[in-house]
């Protein structure tokens, strides 16, 4: 029973963290469309020393249509970000509810989460990189190096895959009934 609680304790823990990444992903995907907003009327503005947003950029050696690419890619990788923490936030809130993991209902479902997981982080991937392949074309740049890093929750998915076959043995052994040890009884002695 001990290993059970502290195997609720870590659920409870995980959902905390889902909760949170939750909200930064919700507060990452306002920035992006606050920046796509904002940086097309800033982009002539004069904010300091004569210099403008654009001339800003330039003197980085980066481009307009640069910084256009990386917000929609941020946007679609927040959003993203905001379905499966939800997503997974419900499935481990279900788990507590239940208060194990090793039962063939959430077995079922942890599988289903882990493909969710593992299928919406190559589809964002993919997704990702034709927005901003659009985006740079639009904007008549040929090269440039981002790095799309939305393969964490493959791993997380992976991980509850993993997971889930020891969830699922353990479930199976939960259901056999155990027989007791037949006693053997001893030759009486006179």
């Amino acid at each position: 029973m001990k290993c059970l609680k502290i195997i609720q304790i870590l659920a409870k823990v995980v959902r905390v963290f889902l909760l949170i990444a939750f909200i930064v992903c919700i507060i990452g995907a306002t920035g992006c469309i606050l920046g796509l907003i904002i940086v097309p009327l800033m982009k002539d503005v004069v904010l300091y020393d004569n210099k403008t947003l654009t001339d800003i950029f330039w003197e980085n050696d980066i481009a307009m249509g640069q910084v256009y690419a990386g917000l929609v890619g941020g946007l679609i990788s927040c959003g993203m970000g905001i379905f499966l923490s939800k997503y997974n936030e419900i499935f481990f809130k279900e788990e507590i509810k239940i208060g194990t993991p090793f039962d063939m209902v959430i077995v079922k479902k942890m599988r289903k989460v882990s493909i969710v997981n593992i299928a919406c982080s190559l589809a964002t991937a993919i997704v990702v990189a034709i927005a901003m392949a659009i985006v740079l074309a639009v904007n008549g740049i040929k090269n440039s190096k981002f790095n799309i890093n939305v393969f964490s929750t493959v791993g997380f998915g992976l991980t509850l895959l993993i997971l889930s076959l020891f969830c699922e043995y353990g479930a199976r052994k939960g259901e056999e009934k155990v027989e007791e040890p037949k006693q053997i009884e001893e030759p009486k002695s006179e």
